[in-house]
């Protein structure tokens, strides 16, 4: 306890911020453990250190510090990961945050910071002023973020309306963090939804019930006066070719003769209509199949995508899990600890001190009853079938016929293909820097895959920017996280501005000695304006060489 409340009151001396009065608990276990590991040989890596450093610079000073207050006073010296977690503790203590909303914060500011980065082609000049800066406001931005809360101003349009067509460049990196926070984040930024709405003369004219079976829309919802069309996050080009198809006004609305929106329908209609409205951000996950993920506790596919828009189902399965709810109660089953949800709950009814009792089988009890009532008082009651999509003729997306109007991209260096999405990197593996391949390499040469410009070799030499004669931009990242090495193993053999060719030498790195360092060597080879092509295909061959045909960007 003395040696948490000199660190704490260092801390504050430090940052100059108030603290949570938690830290002071917190803190102190924290360190107890720490010691307790450091004894017993049980060190724990910190996976978020490099991004504490970065981001929590203050923080960070203070947790090293504070490392060598704990050594003073007990003669251990603890790693350096013990600094980034008790940094986060300070970080959490400033901003009134629990720790699990600090790690998420951590590494949602991580991740876009690494889409500016190489949206840029750039690196960061991390002792600036202006970083500073721009990681505090990024900072609150995590934190609303993970909080599910949003900035709102009525005053902005203007200032967007001005940045948007001063600065081109930024619009389009805010455009492509918006997606990618929107596709791996339950959190919708504003001035973008993921539904089409209209508002409808007479809603009894759609054929609902078809429209919902149509490929690509996950659902239709009839609420406050709108007609939604739920469809995920192509919405922006099906809004497009509605616009087009309809020959809407730019904004896709049409003036109304009136404002009586006909039928609000019964009162139960209306509150599943409420319910609707009020679950609107979750619909992306209609998409899932609902009853596998319901069994380990993700219900919203099953309830939003099957059982409520169905009503019936929805009324039976209540009335079963109520049933379940009340065996449970009357036969005196316990939680004895917290735990997952779904199957993943079931140890938490097991008795610590006695161990599997009678309310650990009564709990699989009760999970049977309502799994075997609800189908059965479904199959009873019943529902209305979906009504089949009638296919509607419509005219052939018009392609170019000229099939010559693709780009081959070479295998910039030998090794084994891996694609994107087994890399262990959100930003590669969900093509928010684009679509592309990547190659776990077996010896430490890249050539050009490409005839054209080195547009931007990165500083710390771990990744480089090409562009073809015929407009394609790619990026080659070596390893991942190898930005760390700051230049080290990497030796450039061209500079921005220099003309290569498929087979010139344009890097070469110690592969051995990357590996040696901890760091992954898979690199991935991606195609940075992916927007501007119908798509990129992947060579199919499992290993490849130098100059072997790896990427295909179809025009």
């Amino acid at each position: 306890m003395k040696v948490s409340e000199e660190i704490i009151a260092y801390a504050k001396l430090k940052l100059g911020k108030k603290l949570n009065e938690s830290i002071y608990l917190h803190l102190t276990d924290h360190i107890h453990f720490a010691i307790e590991r450091y004894r017993n040989h049980l060190p724990i890596r910190n996976g978020l250190l490099w991004e504490t450093k970065q981001l929590y610079k203050d923080e960070y000073e203070v947790g090293m510090e504070a490392l060598n207050m704990i050594c003073d006073q007990f003669g251990v010296l603890l790693p350096e990961d013990e600094a980034g977690f008790m940094a986060l503790h300070f970080v959490n203590a400033a901003l009134n945050e629990e720790m699990p909303n600090i790690r998420s914060m951590t590494q949602v500011m991580q991740e876009i910071l690494t889409i500016i980065k190489y949206h840029f082609k750039m690196d960061f000049d991390e002792n600036s002023l202006n970083y500073y800066r721009f990681v505090t406001h990024l900072k609150f931005f995590a934190q609303r973020l993970v909080k599910g809360k949003h900035y709102k101003s009525n005053n902005d349009d203007e200032l967007f309306e001005m940045i948007q067509k001063k600065y081109p460049e930024a619009h389009k990196c805010s455009e492509k963090i918006r997606k990618f926070i929107e596709n791996n984040y339950t959190y919708q930024l504003t001035n973008e939804e993921m539904i089409l709405r209209f508002k409808l003369k007479d809603e009894s004219v759609a054929k609902t019930e078809e429209l919902k079976n149509l490929p690509g829309v996950i659902t239709v919802m009839q609420s406050g006066g709108q007609y939604q069309v739920v469809i995920g996050n192509e919405v922006p080009d099906v809004y497009k070719a509605v616009v087009k198809a309809g020959n809407l006004p730019a904004e896709g609305q049409v003036a109304e003769e009136q404002e009586d929106s006909g039928n609000k329908g019964s009162l139960f209609s209306r509150f599943i209509d409420m319910i609707s409205g009020v679950f609107t951000p979750l619909l992306g996950l209609l998409a899932a199949t609902g009853m596998i993920k319901g069994i380990f506790g993700v219900t919203e596919p099953a309830i939003y995508g099957v059982t409520l828009p169905l009503k019936k189902p929805f009324i039976m399965s209540c009335i079963a899990g109520g049933i379940g709810g009340a065996i449970l109660g009357f036969f005196g089953s316990k939680m004895y600890m917290f735990g997952g949800l779904g199957v993943f709950g079931y140890p938490t009814f097991i008795n610590s001190a006695t161990g599997v009792d009678s309310g650990f089988y009564m709990a699989l009890v009760a999970t049977a009853v309502a799994f075997i009532l609800g189908f059965v008082l479904t199959y009873v009651v019943g529902f209305k079938d979906k009504v089949e999509a009638t296919p509607v003729s419509a005219p052939a997306p018009v392609l170019d016929p000229n099939p010559n109007n693709r780009y081959e991209i070479f295998s910039p260096m030998a090794g084994e293909v891996v694609e994107l999405k087994e890399i262990n990197d959100v930003t590669f593996a969900g093509e928010h820097m684009g679509k592309g391949i990547a190659i776990r390499p077996t010896s430490g040469r890249v050539v050009s895959p490409i005839n054209g410009v080195v547009q931007t070799v990165y500083r710390t030499k771990h990744a480089i920017g090409l562009v073809t004669d015929d407009g394609v931009e790619m990026l080659i990242h070596i390893g991942q996280d190898t930005v760390q090495l700051k230049g080290q193993h990497f030796n450039a053999h061209v500079k921005d501005g220099d003309r290569v060719n498929v087979g010139d030498l344009i890097m070469e790195f110690d592969l051995q000695a990357i590996k040696d360092a901890g760091y992954e060597t898979v690199t991935p080879i991606i195609i940075t304006n992916t927007s501007n092509y119908l798509d990129v295909v992947g060579t199919k061959d499992a290993v490849v060489n130098e100059k072997d045909k790896l990427l295909t960007v179809l025009s």
